[in-house]
């Protein structure tokens, strides 16, 4: 009927000429595009102002999600679109603008195919139920750092956690330069990961620091063992740790051991 169906992206062509074989977008996906371009003389995309990680079958547990699904949130901007609608960390975006977001992936490219500026809805799922906010979605321009401003602790005190198979201690100055620890940045540091543990075996490291235990921010060790025994308590089978390394932020969920 003369409507177009596809833009045409590329050809398939082994000689350099056309073989009758081409690859294109969908019109649907080419019209937003296409309404950039004529309204701004360029391309724009939808930026949040997140970071964000994969869900797993453990960190979907220890958050009471009964499926493994949507983007969870490892870090916010500071005065991102996220920030100012009240997404936090810890928290897993489940639907965005109305569309489920089925893994971390899906998250980014309805985000960026958003209009800027458009009032959106956002389901989050944040201490065991879901959290309706609205966002108003910015305009991707370069990527922005996480910055952290905890108070300072500096004393020595260790403490091994047996739940979790780590030795851990206060960030002391000595620390900071062992380590090399920005001076802005406190929590609890990881000096020692037994073998055979989860931990080990997901990968933490001596270095390590954690910033929170079970979406609470934590300064000593023996804030770590408060909401550990908390979480055993509430009978949960593991503990979800936000952990900083050199500067990457990511959240684990760690098996407790309750020998």
């Amino acid at each position: 009927n003369g409507n177009v169906v596809g833009i045409n992206t590329a050809i398939f062509s082994p000689s350099g000429g056309s073989v009758g074989i081409g690859f294109s977008v969908p019109s649907n996906m080419a019209k937003g595009v296409i309404s950039q371009l004529m309204k701004y003389g360029k391309t724009k995309r939808g930026w949040l102002g997140v970071r964000i990680q994969t869900v797993t079958e453990d960190i979907a547990a220890s958050l009471g999600l009964n499926e493994v699904k949507g983007a969870l949130i490892s870090g916010v901007m500071p005065d991102g679109p996220a920030k100012l609608a009240g997404i936090k960390s810890g928290d897993i975006i489940i639907k965005f603008d109305d569309k489920s977001v089925k893994d971390m992936r899906s998250l980014p490219r309805i985000v960026a195919e958003t209009e800027i500026d458009k009032p959106v809805s956002v389901e989050v799922w944040r201490n065991g139920m879901p959290i309706k906010l609205q966002v108003i979605v910015g305009e991707m321009v370069e990527e922005k750092q996480v910055s952290v401003n905890q108070p300072k602790k500096n004393n020595t005190d260790t403490l091994e956690i047996e739940e979790l198979g780590l030795l851990l201690s206060n960030i002391s100055e000595d620390f900071r330069a062992k380590f090399n620890i920005p001076n802005n940045l406190n929590g609890v540091l990881i000096l020692n990961v037994r073998s055979e543990t989860d931990a080990s075996d997901k990968g933490i490291l001596p270095g390590d620091i954690i910033i929170e235990v079970s979406q609470n921010k934590v300064f000593t060790p023996s804030d770590v063992e408060m909401r550990v025994e908390e979480e055993i308590r509430s009978s949960r089978d593991f503990a979800l740790l936000l952990i900083n390394r050199k500067g990457t932020l990511s959240y684990l969920a760690l098996k407790l051991s309750k020998n």
